[in-house]
């Protein structure tokens, strides 16, 4: 997993897919901390990965609106300098939609109660509002102002996530 966080920034410098190489290189980590426990794979391991792969592959698309004019200057790639701000900040809305799809497919299919049914709310009410009103293909927004509320969701989905699964281990 380590390997693959520092090759992170070298995929800039070739494909306009890094997003989801960061995304990829940080869900693997639940997997690898699963086999390390419990000595070999399960689907809890595999659907956490994929979860944290598609939420932070949506939130680095997003900070990426940032260094689009960077990015273009340097000849770096990224689904931001291919597509632009927009389209871009569209791609990540759906990578988000699949992380709700997710949340909710896990909470019923593992049983995981009240306190992550409750974390599966609060996360998914607080994508669709920044995705649906904070955004800048919706609302005209800043990029500044939209990676202010995104770096913030990104905080409270992380601590939703640890608080919603925890709790509902000790429930």
């Amino acid at each position: 997993a380590l390997f693959a966080v520092f090759f992170y920034s070298l995929t800039k410098r070739f494909s306009d897919y890094s997003h989801l190489f960061l995304g990829f290189a940080i869900g693997i980590s639940p997997i690898g901390a699963w086999i390390a426990v419990q000595g070999s794979i399960a689907a809890e391991a595999l659907w956490l990965g994929m979860l944290l792969w598609l939420w932070i592959a949506g939130f680095d698309i997003i900070y990426a609106t940032q260094d689009e004019d960077f990015d273009r200057r340097e000849g770096l790639h990224s689904l931001v300098t291919r597509f632009g701000s927009d389209t871009a900040l569209k791609i990540a809305a759906y990578l988000h939609l699949v992380v709700i799809i997710l949340l909710w497919v896990g909470a019923y299919h593992w049983k995981l109660g009240l306190p992550f049914v409750t974390a599966s709310l609060l996360i998914s009410l607080l994508l669709i509002y920044l995705h649906v009103f904070r955004g800048r293909f919706r609302s005209g927004a800043s990029l500044e102002k939209i990676n202010d509320d995104f770096f913030l969701a990104n905080i409270a989905v992380s601590f939703c996530v640890l608080f919603g699964i925890a709790l509902s281990v000790i429930w």
